[in-house]
């Protein structure tokens, strides 16, 4: 995956093949929210994971693979890779 850092940032193949989950770690809110935005502007789906939406049902989507790109912070992602949310265990990448 390459990223390239100008406002947000813009990500490139794999996310593109249709089939694979890549996540990407911001350290900030609004580049995760714009990273996001833009590529579900393209069809692609993408979840910011925050706080605010770190939920169970958030959890199930993404073990469920709803989401090619997940976008978190750096915080976030430590307290994810509990029992509960081991959705974005970086362990199988």
């Amino acid at each position: 995956m390459s990223v390239v850092h100008d406002e947000a940032p813009v990500v490139k193949a794999p996310v593109m093949d249709g089939q694979t989950e890549n996540k990407l770690v911001t350290p900030l809110n609004i580049l995760g929210h714009q990273t996001a935005q833009k590529l579900k502007a393209a069809g692609i789906p993408a979840i910011n994971l925050t706080v605010a939406n770190a939920s169970r049902l958030t959890f199930q989507e993404i073990k469920q693979g709803k989401y090619r790109l997940i976008v978190t912070s750096p915080e976030l992602l430590i307290t994810a890779v509990s029992a509960d949310r081991s959705a974005l265990a970086l362990s199988d990448s």
